[in-house]
This record gives C-alpha cells, sequence and structure tokens, in this order.
C-alpha cells in the first residue's frame, strides 16, 4: 500500500467512526467518476448523501481507486462518497 492510499484508508476511517464497520462483496451498480487531482495532496472523505437509513444496516462496499493524477471515486447504490482535497 502506497503512502497516498494509506492516507486515504485513514480519512474514510476516521471520517465514518471506527465503530462504523462497512464491508461488502462489491456493488454491480457502482459508477465511476474521475476528479482530476494529484494523489500526493492530502485529502479526506466526506459522506455526502444517503438514500435510505435502513440501507445502512446492509453490507456496503466502498473502493477508491487512486492513480498518478486521478481519484477515482465510486458511487454506490445507496450512499455517496465525496473525495475532499484539502488546500
Amino acid at each position: 500500500m502506497t503512502d497516498s492510499n494509506a492516507n486515504f484508508g485513514k480519512a474514510f476511517r476516521a471520517t465514518l467512526g471506527a465503530k462504523k464497520r462497512f464491508r461488502g462483496t462489491g456493488c454491480s451498480e457502482a459508477k465511476v467518476r474521475r476528479l482530476g487531482a494529484k494523489s500526493s495532496r492530502d485529502a479526506r472523505l466526506r459522506v455526502t448523501k444517503f438514500f435510505s437509513k435502513k440501507s445502512l444496516k446492509h453490507k456496503l462496499t466502498t473502493r477508491i481507486r487512486v492513480y498518478s493524477k486521478k481519484i477515482h471515486l465510486v458511487e454506490l447504490s445507496n450512499v455517496h462518497l465525496e473525495v475532499v482535497l484539502k488546500s
């Protein structure tokens, strides 16, 4: 795991809280959007929308892939995560 991936993992756990564990096997309905950004910049994750409170009881999968200059944001069917770059 690279340093940038480790930073995103820490930000994700800090944002959702250590007590909440989101696990899953995958989401075929996931839509990937690309944001032009440098992976070396510090960032945090923010939950922007919940479609259903009941859906949070089910297992979720969050996949964030960091490449050299693009951050791939994964939008799940019931929760939307946003990558916020710190200035």
